[in-house]
Formats: structure tokens, sequence, C-alpha cells
């Protein structure tokens, strides 16, 4: 198993099914999800204040989930 920081231009079209399926399993739905862009937008942001807490976990060369740790 590895964890690769996400990067969200390579990672896209994983971190977004990723972080929407956290969504329903969290809330039973994903209607407050919002937009796929607003998401990335709000990736890139906390992951430029804390690059070592957004990463990609893969296993076997597939990617199988992802961490999301932010410092409050």
């Amino acid at each position: 198993m590895e964890f690769l920081p996400i990067d969200i231009s390579k990672h896209k079209e994983y971190v977004i099914p990723f972080r929407r399926d956290s969504f329903i399993i969290s809330f039973g739905t994903d209607k407050d999800f919002g937009d796929d862009n607003q998401y990335l937008d709000w990736l890139q942001q906390q992951y430029s204040k804390n690059p070592k807490g957004f990463v990609l976990v893969v296993e076997n060369n597939v990617p199988t989930g992802q961490l999301e740790l932010t410092i409050k």
C-alpha cells in the first residue's frame, strides 16, 4: 500500500468520486456535495496549507481511497 500526495490535475478522476462517496457513506446522500469544481478549489486551498495531509491511497497500482487530514 502506498500513500501518494494528491496531485489534483493528475488524480482528479479519483478524488472527486472518493469524496462524493464519503458524503454518501457519512450522510446517506451526496446532495450537499456541491459542484465538482468547488470541491477541487477547496482541495487546492487545503492542500496548499497542509500538503502532507492529503494523500491518495494506492494498492497494487490501483487507487483505492484518499485521506484528507486538516489541522483544527
